[in-house]
């Protein structure tokens, strides 16, 4: 495990203890121990998973050095607040005044809804140049482009109406 990982295990069960000295009646919060899992991609900093209880992190954001002070500070309380809000208030909304209560009151953060942090090198978009009859470039994802090399989809200049063909990877 690395040493991200391991911080941030840390600082979420440090929130998670603080909770359990806040809620010391709720006997359901005294026995949890959340899941910890770092398989998030994309743009997403962390999701809660309130009935297992399991959080996810992503590691990508986390590791960038100008977002580091922000998720722990931030990313990782908001979802340990998710899955005590859900202990503690089964009915409560996702972002309602309980989770937002737990957030700044026994906390002491800022409850935000959304990050702002860097996350361009979280996702890399991959893009395929194509070109038809006419000359008219054709600049295609992902999906379309496996689609267009399995032979599961054919697709058309607007135009001319013929076939695309395959150029290179952008």
């Amino acid at each position: 495990m690395t040493n991200l990982k391991k911080e941030i295990i840390e600082t979420a069960d440090t929130y998670l203890d603080l909770a359990k000295e806040k809620f010391t009646n709720n006997i359901k919060l005294q026995n949890t121990k959340i899941k910890y899992g770092f398989s998030l991609k994309g743009k997403v900093a962390g999701v809660a998973y309130t009935r297992r209880p399991e959080v996810r992190y992503n590691l990508v954001i986390a590791s960038k050095s100008e977002n580091k002070n922000q998720f722990l500070n931030q990313t990782v309380p908001h979802e340990v607040a998710h899955v005590v809000v859900s202990t503690v208030f089964p009915f409560a909304k996702a972002h309602g005044n309980e989770w937002k209560n737990v957030m700044k009151n026994v906390f002491g953060c800022e409850p935000a809804r959304c990050h702002n942090m860097k996350t361009e090198s979280a996702r890399k978009t991959r893009k395929f140049s194509y070109a038809c009859k006419c000359g008219i470039p054709h600049i295609v994802g992902v999906v379309r482009h496996n689609r267009q090399r399995a032979g599961t989809s054919n697709y058309i200049c607007s135009k001319c109406h013929s076939n695309l063909t395959f150029i290179k990877e952008i």
